[in-house]
């Protein structure tokens, strides 16, 4: 009985360790296009990056892309681009409607973004006339619940959004070449 004790308590001291890597913390997204000012009444398509920081088994199963109230989703696509050397390509079918874009582990599996990898996702979307100045896009990640806390993990991204089309910088030279 004490040798079947004193092994328990060795494998739980060796174990304890590689459970705490198991986590997302320290994921991320990140808005890669468009980059600048936004137009008001424009349609834009949105491409974010996805990182997960797992350091062992804990993999992204869904990620949740939240806009303002009052922009819509005109399109969405299962599309995504790995990054190079993953460890195979990711099976995430899109739900969309409304202003929030939803990718969900299509296979039913653990999840799809391996620690340590991550890749593009995106999204066609109109944005409303009524909202201008600094606007936020949540974001959350949800993992496949294995190993320790957080499972989830969230954030926001701002965006800059204008009510005017911006104006190509003119010179005097373009405006002699007029006439």
């Amino acid at each position: 009985m004490k040798k079947l004790f004193l092994t328990v308590a060795v494998l739980a001291l060796f174990a304890t360790p590689a459970l705490a890597d198991r986590s997302i913390e320290g994921s991320y997204v990140e808005l890669i296009e468009p980059q600048g000012l936004l137009c008001a009444c424009s349609t834009y398509e949105f491409v974010f990056y996805v990182w997960n920081n797992s350091m062992d088994v804990e993999w992204i199963a869904e990620i949740i892309i939240t806009f303002p109230d009052c922009w819509e989703i005109v399109a969405g696509s299962d599309w995504y681009t790995p990054d190079p050397g993953a460890a195979g390509p990711f099976n995430f079918m899109f739900i969309g409607g409304g202003n929030v874009a939803h990718w969900a582990d299509a296979d039913g599996g653990w999840g799809e973004i391996y620690g340590g990898e991550g890749g593009h996702f995106g999204v066609t979307v109109h944005i409303c006339p009524d909202m201008v100045g600094d606007v936020p896009i949540y974001w959350g990640l949800q993992g496949d619940i294995y190993g320790n806390e957080p499972h989830y993990v969230d954030g926001e991204i701002w965006v800059i959004v204008s009510d005017t089309t911006p104006v190509e910088d003119s010179t005097w030279s373009k405006v002699k070449g007029l006439y």
